[in-house]
């Protein structure tokens, strides 16, 4: 809980999760719309970041400034963790 003034505010551990559940969705959404037929849309989440170059390039630049401010290297997860299946 954080304190704000004479409110109390209850913050839950999965609110983020769930905000950037929330925001992948509107993003697969939005590169659906840009691809010109249904078979070509990625069905599993890992295809869906590997087609958006947009994504990639941040990713590399997020990981590369990590290394610069000596943070050491992003610790990468399971690829299973990112082979689930996308529906609309």
């Amino acid at each position: 809980m954080q304190q704000r003034g004479k409110k109390t505010v209850v913050v839950h551990r999965d609110s983020a999760n769930t905000y950037c559940t929330r925001e992948w969705q509107k993003l697969y959404v939005k590169l659906s719309k840009r691809i010109s037929s249904p078979e070509e849309a990625p069905s599993v989440y890992c295809e869906a970041k590997l087609a958006d170059p947009l994504y990639q390039s941040a990713k590399l630049q997020v990981f590369k400034a990590i290394q610069r401010a000596g943070l050491g290297t992003w610790v990468k997860k399971p690829p299973e963790q990112d082979q689930f299946l996308l529906t609309l």
